[in-house]
């Protein structure tokens, strides 16, 4: 394998994680508000959001793609990692109760920010390879 592959994997792995997490989140506030999407969509954006956050929580510490996101997302809301994995879990609980609030909110939109970052760091260095 290429650094070049991994570099595209790694960015295809954050924008997944960013779009899970948006996904859960618009479908946590489709809940609360007018429905756009359909009840079955809503379901299955709350059931990769949890089993995403499920993952994150258990694995933070033993999966160096999940360490990175967790250690930068933690750096970015200014709390240690296991403060963060804590919060995980909340939410994780929260999406399987079907509510949201603003902590989680607030968990969710760093955790898709990191991740959108990170995945646009790496894309970028793969630039000058393409070239």
């Amino acid at each position: 394998m290429t650094k070049e592959w991994f570099l595209v994997k790694e960015s295809n792995q954050n924008m997944d994680v960013a779009v899970v997490c948006m996904d859960a989140l618009y479908a946590l506030e489709q809940i609360a508000g007018n429905r756009r999407w359909k009840d079955e969509r809503i379901e299955t954006a709350l059931h990769s959001g949890e089993t995403f956050l499920s993952e994150f929580a258990s694995h933070i510490y033993d999966d160096p793609f999940l360490f990175a996101l967790g250690d930068s997302t933690a750096q970015s809301m200014r709390m240690p990692l296991d403060k963060l994995q804590e919060r995980v879990e909340t939410a994780r609980k929260e999406i399987v109760e079907r509510k949201i609030s603003e902590s989680t909110r607030t968990l969710l939109h760093s955790i898709i920010r990191t991740a959108e970052e990170k995945a646009i760091r790496k894309w970028e260095l793969t630039r000058p390879m393409m070239h």
